[in-house]
């Protein structure tokens, strides 16, 4: 196979995954720059900065669950390489059943999201707002790993226009209920950061509603019959000791840049809303180093479930030159209007100056970032999850966030010691 005809390929796998991800992420990015927008200069900085507490808590809860479900990668594509349609049924039935579990595990945390986030020390004025906030967002959990699910099996299958459709949809529909809860139109009362958790919460509920309705009279042929073995607790365990790792590996990064949240509090409200707009920014553009990912992962776990080691590294190469390419030119567009960028999300300029300035950190590590994660894919493709949990646990908390905290604390860094750690 050419390297052209496998960029294209690829390109059509990562697209749909991009859109995808952003989608998702959208949820928490509109709510960010629609709660900024809440009338009150200090109502707004408290809004938001309890806007993002409470959905970074949703997000690293949300990324262990999706990160397990990102071990149906090699499973299914790996049974679609074999023509193994009986494997691939299973797999996505235990998938399904194995989101479901995860949904109420990740609920627990945001049900205590209070006591976590004072045990944190979070600014006093922030932590109410924000509690609010990750307990409606329960109500939206089991819909976003049931999607999750749903998303990687029609990824690997290629039928890819569902997604494409219920993510674009969901979006709008998100904006509209922003407008409608947060500021109170239409004849509601205005229900400021709880708005947009009901908001959110609404938004992916309908999403997954969408998807099935879309996907179902080509996905069922896929996944059906229910199998009583898919019941059987051994595979099970085959598949989580397989997702697992890479759950814990999402976890850890997200759980970093979210304890770079945490101290960014010790050090202010402001600078905590700076970081709020920074790392949504810095996130956006990571998910196209995620649609490369994914794209490589399901290219190369096809090639060793067709045996053919060729295409393979062909698929590896072509999935590296992708995600460099994308996070190249976000850092370029980051050094080129940092300030055009953070104002979007706010009118207070103490706060877009330092958010631009975090977003000069954010464009030095964007090929690191992209090398990492797409990477992660490839051996994720291969089956390999276990070595790259342990790389992230030393990268994330055996470097960067202790040599984050001696920056901003102890050698007069501020804000911008931590991104840099």
């Amino acid at each position: 196979m050419s390297a052209r005809r496998e960029l294209q390929r690829q390109l059509r796998l990562a697209g749909p995954v991009i859109l995808a991800q952003v989608g998702m992420m959208s949820m928490g990015l509109v709510d960010t720059m629609m709660v900024g927008r809440i009338p009150g200069e200090e109502a707004a900085k408290v809004a938001l900065g309890a806007s993002v507490l409470g959905n970074s808590l949703l997000m690293i809860v949300g990324s262990f669950a999706i990160g397990v479900l990102l071990g149906l990668d090699p499973v299914l594509s790996q049974a679609r390489g074999a023509r193994d349609q009986v494997a691939f049924a299973r797999g996505f039935q235990r998938g399904m059943l194995t989101a479901l579990a995860l949904a109420l595990l990740a609920s627990l945390p945001l049900a205590f999201a209070r006591p976590l986030l004072e045990l944190f020390r979070q600014p006093a004025e922030t932590v109410p707002q924000a509690t609010t906030y990750a307990q409606i967002s329960i109500i939206g959990v089991p819909a976003l790993t049931a999607f999750a699910c749903l998303r990687q099996t029609l990824i690997v299958l290629g039928r890819m226009r569902a997604i494409i459709v219920a993510v674009c949809l969901t979006f709008f529909l998100n904006i509209l209920l922003n407008w409608v809860l947060i500021f109170g139109h239409l004849g509601l009362p205005a229900m400021g950061v709880a708005g947009s958790a009901w908001a959110s919460a609404i938004s992916r509920c309908t999403m997954l509603a969408w998807v099935i309705w879309f996907a179902w009279p080509r996905l069922s042929a896929h996944v059906l019959p229910l199998d009583r073995a898919s019941l059987e607790w051994a595979p099970i365990r085959r598949f989580l000791r397989l997702g697992a790792p890479v759950g814990i590996q999402q976890a850890l990064e997200f759980s970093a840049f979210n304890t770079v949240l945490v101290m960014m509090g010790w050090i202010g409200s402001v600078e905590q809303a700076a970081h709020s707009v920074a790392i949504q920014l810095a996130s956006l553009t990571f998910m196209f180093a995620i649609g490369a990912s994914s794209a490589g992962s399901i290219r190369v776990g096809r090639a060793v479930g067709a045996q053919d080691p060729a295409t393979m590294r062909l698929a590896s190469k072509v999935a590296l030159g992708v995600g460099l390419t994308f996070m190249g030119l976000s850092a370029i567009v980051f050094l080129a209007i940092p300030n055009v960028l953070t104002a979007l999300f706010t009118h207070d300029q103490q706060v877009v100056n330092i958010a631009a300035g975090l977003l000069m950190v954010a464009a030095a590590f964007q090929l690191f970032d992209g090398t990492q994660v797409v990477t992660l894919g490839l051996l994720r493709g291969l089956g390999d999850t276990t070595f790259p949990t342990l790389v992230n646990l030393f990268g994330y908390w055996g470097v960067g966030c202790p040599f984050g905290y001696y920056l901003a604390f102890h050698a007069g860094a501020g804000p911008a010691g931590l991104w840099w750690g």
